[in-house]
């Protein structure tokens, strides 16, 4: 054990008081002895109570003895390290590379005797390289006051205060260095920086390479200068050029391109930054901060070989330089070479959940979808929204359920977000269950009022369903935040409309007309808006501007044919629908249209294939499944009509006039339990989305159904 520090001043106290107490302690006892021996008498004219004097003193005597002597032992426990131990400690810490360490220990040190400048210098210099500068100002102050004329010491404390934002106090300090140094390089860099509010020599580069968007980099000079109060321009400028003069080296030419970035002379810090890369290449910060630029100044061909020069193994930001040159392939339309770039960096992604996402968005787009959608489905696992939501989009119309499972996945990731409620009443309606998706829209435009897309889709679903009072103020409103798009205002005249508010509509109409005059939305708009008002002949020029700027237009035939059956000229629809069927043999719309024509004219057996072409091209559409199975229908067809409506309530189970159809012939087939399951499926549901007709129709059916049961059952027990 290493001897105790400060030993020789508790044997001396230990020698104190065995000399002065002791003889102390034997005198009380003989003046006791003497006490007892004379009894209570007078000693110099007062009495005397010795026994208990004495007692007192003797046992502050010993007490104090015995401290001195174990003082003298040495029996105290091991001291702290010396200065020297914590210094070398902190020396061992700095070779392993153990920064945070080789701070302590160097505090440690620096507390423990005088202020020594040599040794906060240490500690400072070891917090900065654990890139904690806060905690490293005020010993890099401290050392420099202490060492004014050491040149390292104050570069030292300039870097620090740099990267601790305090540039006023570091420009101060390194003017004076200038002024007693004019021809040191480092102190001019470290004023230049400190001047114009710079952290380090390649903030702006370093910028620059983490922008993913070229949005990101609006405020380049903000990002690049944070928080500084009073900025230099100037007295910067001037450094940096007289330390170019000095020394035309990398580091000078470095911290000139970044000062000229820093303050917004990007042509002329684009130009010496491309200096600068020329002298010195296979420097990927460079080639991707420059490729970087020219993406954010719109030259994409000049951008790309430098974020390729980029994208090599080593460099810490590759993964956001491959991103960034597969993005600029994307907007040229070179997906191919975008993916080609991916697989070729083979960049790991599984951390970088954008560039996993940009890489299956290449793979779906490029016809890789096996892959894409399991790059997808791992991203969808670590609970990515931007994974969830693209594979609900991806998926909608080739596969509506995943797209439905995809887009649940989002909203319980972000259950606030209206794009997930309304990415979710999309796939719904692709999978025909149109009474959700009217609950999903209505939950979108609650949470994003200004999104006109899911305002659009509300009103889409309202109206068919009836319920466009219900949604009448929300699509309004999503008209008026977005008075520029004219989809929003057309989905609004078509609510009046279906609520027979004709003359509000006009007025939409022809406010409309000036932002988007002769567009085929609103033509087919207006011919819709005169339909509804039996102005056929308004209708019938509307619809044909329509067709003239859109020639095809499955709406515009149609509105034609409801035109033709409006006016009575019913072979004229019938031939209309044949023509257009026979450009459009399997579009919904047209299939419907024809089947209203056929059926106007009589055409009972073409009327039917039509319908049952409908429901094979669209198994959820109601009105066809409605009109179709007639009793008629049922009685020739019953495994037809039961398939059909089967058919259709897997796709839209909310669809309640198909389930009492279905009921009803569950009835007729003697499926009695499957027809007790639909009616109580229907009461089941809230008052909004079963009318009283339906409801009471149920009721009745299922009270009929259990009269049945009740009186088989008391025959069978007779």
């Amino acid at each position: 054990m290493r001897p105790v520090a400060g030993r020789p001043v508790f044997v001396a106290l230990a020698a104190v008081c065995l000399v002065v107490l002791l003889p102390g302690v034997v005198f009380t006892q003989t003046v006791f002895t003497q006490t007892t021996e004379c009894g209570n008498r007078r000693v110099q004219g007062r009495p005397q109570r010795l026994p208990q004097y004495n007692r007192r003193v003797r046992a502050l005597s010993l007490a104090v003895v015995v401290l001195a002597l174990l003082g003298a032992s040495g029996c105290s426990g091991p001291q702290p390290p010396s200065r020297e131990e914590e210094v070398r400690a902190g020396d061992e810490a700095v070779r392993r590379a153990d920064y945070k360490a080789a701070a302590a220990a160097y505090g440690r040190a620096a507390a423990a005797g005088s202020p020594d400048g040599r040794l906060l210098a240490k500690q400072a210099s070891a917090l900065a390289d654990a890139w904690n500068f806060e905690d490293a100002t005020d010993p890099a102050r401290r050392a420099a006051e202490l060492l004014p004329g050491d040149t390292e010491v104050q570069l030292l404390a300039a870097r620090v205060l740099l990267m601790a934002k305090a540039f006023e106090e570091a420009v101060d300090r390194m003017s004076a260095l200038v002024a007693a140094q004019p021809g040191n390089v480092d102190a001019l860099m470290a004023l230049g920086n400190a001047a114009a509010g710079l952290q380090r020599s390649e903030a702006a580069m370093v910028v620059l390479a983490d922008a993913r968007r070229p949005q990101q980099l609006t405020a380049l000079g903000a990002a690049a200068r944070p928080r500084a109060r009073r900025t230099d321009a100037r007295t910067a400028e001037a450094a940096f050029r007289q330390a170019l003069q000095l020394r035309p080296g990398y580091a000078t030419r470095l911290a000139f391109a970044n000062f000229l970035l820093a303050v917004d002379r990007l042509e002329e810090g684009g130009a010496e930054l491309r200096h600068l890369v020329d002298m010195y290449p296979n420097r990927p910060l460079l080639d991707h901060a420059l490729g970087s630029l020219y993406v954010w100044q719109g030259r994409p061909a000049e951008a790309e070989p430098f974020l390729a020069r980029a994208a090599v193994p080593g460099y810490e930001r590759r993964g956001i330089a491959v991103f960034v040159l597969a993005g600029l392939l994307m907007d040229q339309r070179r997906d191919l070479d975008a993916l080609t770039v991916l697989r070729t960096a083979a960049v790991d992604d599984v951390s970088d959940n954008e560039l996993a996402l940009r890489h299956a968005t290449l793979e779906l787009r490029t016809g890789h979808t096996s892959e894409g959608l399991r790059r997808l489905d791992a991203l969808i696992a670590r609970k990515d929204f931007d994974a969830a939501i693209m594979k609900a989009r991806a998926l909608r119309v080739e596969q509506p359920a995943a797209a439905v499972a995809a887009a649940r996945a989002a909203v319980d990731a972000r259950p606030s977000s209206g794009e997930a409620r309304g990415v979710l009443a999309e796939a719904l309606l692709a999978a025909g269950d149109v009474e959700n998706a009217f609950v999903h829209y209505d939950e979108a435009t609650r949470l994003e009022p200004r999104e006109s897309t899911w305002a659009i889709g509300l009103a889409g679903v309202a109206v068919p369903l009836g319920r466009g009072r219900d949604v009448l103020s929300r699509v309004r409103d999503a008209a008026h935040l977005n008075d520029n798009d004219p989809e929003a205002a057309l989905a609004l005249v078509r609510t009046m409309a279906a609520i027979n508010d004709y003359a509000g509509a006009e007025r939409e109409l022809q406010w409309l007309r000036p932002k988007a005059p002769e567009s085929v939305p609103e033509r087919l708009a207006t011919g819709d808006l005169m339909v509804a008002q039996k102005r056929w002949g308004e209708a019938r020029a509307a619809f044909e501007r329509a067709l003239q700027l859109a020639p095809g237009s499955v709406a515009a035939d149609g509105g034609l044919i409801a035109v033709d059956l409006g006016e009575g000229l019913l072979p004229a629809a019938l031939r209309r629908a044949e023509s257009m069927l026979a450009s459009h043999p399997n579009d919904p719309a047209a299939l419907w249209a024809a089947a209203t024509a056929c059926a106007a004219n009589a055409d009972a057996p073409r009327t039917e294939v039509m319908l049952r072409r409908l429901l094979a091209a669209a198994p959820g559409h109601v009105e066809a499944a409605q009109r179709l199975v007639t009793p008629g229908f049922t009685r020739d067809h019953p495994a037809d009509a039961r398939r059909l409506l089967e058919g259709v309530i897997a796709r839209r189970p909310k669809a309640l006039s198909i389930r009492l159809l279905l009921g009803r012939l569950y009835v007729e087939q003697g499926l009695r339990n499957l027809a007790v399951e639909e009616f109580q499926a229907i009461l089941a549901e809230p008052a909004q989305r079963a009318t009283d007709s339906i409801s009471a129709s149920a009721a009745a059916q299922l009270s009929a159904l259990r009269q049945s049961q009740e009186s088989a059952g008391a025959r069978a027990a007779n």
